[in-house]
């Protein structure tokens, strides 16, 4: 992911700087090379919803995960295998913690997604605008500087946030012990009442 993300950067600004004639190398000067690069940019955004996609289906099987595990360790609390039950427990204490982690990377990565492809939007405005200025002033066309710098600040943004999205899969979730007790200690207690309907 972080290659895509280096890519994405590295496209974004070349463009930018190419249209404002910032461009330090002869590279791509011509209108349907642009918009080719264009074209390419909008398909990283696609890859980049389909990331997105992928996280949502992970918060969906996580939450699966802790409501299944939470029930086991009733039964087994149930069941009177209590050691089977600290067991689930911990490992439903991890769980809680992937799913919260992976909900803030979801809630981060859809804010910085929505605020790459506004930008992108713009600077896709901004090139047709330059060729219909161009065509109509038969003269080298400027796009805003303050485009570049909003599309760089976006596209930074995009990449520092899924830069920091940590492996959900990995188990290496600490767990505080006394967590796990006291989770336990409160489901015996609740399973251990008798039933006030009886």
């Amino acid at each position: 992911m972080s290659d895509f993300l280096k890519k994405l950067n590295v496209l974004v600004r070349a463009n930018l700087r190419n249209i404002l004639g910032e461009s330090r190398s002869p590279s791509i000067k011509s209108k349907g090379e642009l918009k080719s690069h264009l074209l390419q940019l909008r398909q990283r955004v696609d890859q980049a919803l389909q990331h997105e996609q992928h996280l949502e289906q992970q918060l969906i099987q996580l939450d699966e995960e802790v409501q299944r595990l939470d029930a086991d360790a009733d039964t087994a609390l149930a069941q009177g295998r209590v050691d089977a039950a600290r067991e689930l427990i911990t490992r439903l204490k991890k769980a809680e913690k992937r799913r919260a982690r992976v909900a803030t990377d979801l809630k981060a990565h859809r804010i910085a997604l929505d605020e790459l492809r506004f930008q992108v939007d713009r600077f896709e405005a901004a090139l047709e605008q330059a060729e219909e200025h161009q065509a109509r002033q038969q003269a080298k066309a400027a796009v805003d500087r303050d485009v570049l710098t909003d599309v760089e600040q976006a596209e930074s943004q995009y990449v520092r946030v899924l830069g920091q999205t940590p492996d959900s899969s990995s188990d290496t979730v600490a767990v505080e012990l006394q967590d796990v007790e006291d989770d336990l200690s409160a489901r015996l207690r609740r399973l251990s009442k008798p039933d006030k309907d009886e």
